[in-house]
């Protein structure tokens, strides 16, 4: 079976990342790592968006929320665009699922420009915070349920 051919590997000294891919695909997985600050950060900008792949969303989104219990000031982390106050992705907000970012309609009052609309001066809005906080709550609850 699978199993023993991952077990004799284990013996052998295969590191266990290397013998998993004995086992089938549907064998449940735990992962351990760790991550430096800057590179949480990092990590939960481009995995917040709703450009990245569902499964990913829901792994930093619970990330995000082990995270703020022991670190609340996380809550000022989420996507590039919201970090940098200017969102990179320029003409491409829209998630391959269908998905809008929730910060890309310019009438609104958590509107995030993109590097054009600053290159272009438009004048913004102030920017609500508590509102989009909201939002990211939502998403939040939405994206860790996957």
């Amino acid at each position: 079976t699978s199993r023993s051919v991952y077990n004799s590997l284990l013996e052998l000294k295969v590191p266990k990342e290397s013998a998993r891919y004995a086992l089938p695909f549907s064998v449940h997985t735990a992962y351990t790592y760790t991550i430096n600050l800057r590179s949480l950060i990092n990590l939960l900008g481009l995995r917040l968006c709703v450009r990245a792949s569902p499964e990913m969303r829901c792994l930093a989104s619970n990330i995000y929320l082990a995270v703020r219990k022991v670190f609340p000031e996380i809550d000022n982390v989420w996507c590039r665009g919201y970090n940098l106050a200017v969102c990179p992705e320029n003409d491409v907000r829209d998630s391959p699922q269908g998905k809008d970012c929730p910060f890309k309609n310019f009438e609104s009052d958590i509107f995030i420009p993109t590097k054009k609309h600053v290159k272009a001066g438009i004048k913004l809005k102030p920017f609500n915070r508590n509102k989009s906080f909201n939002v990211k709550e939502a998403l939040l609850k939405k994206w860790s349920e996957i």
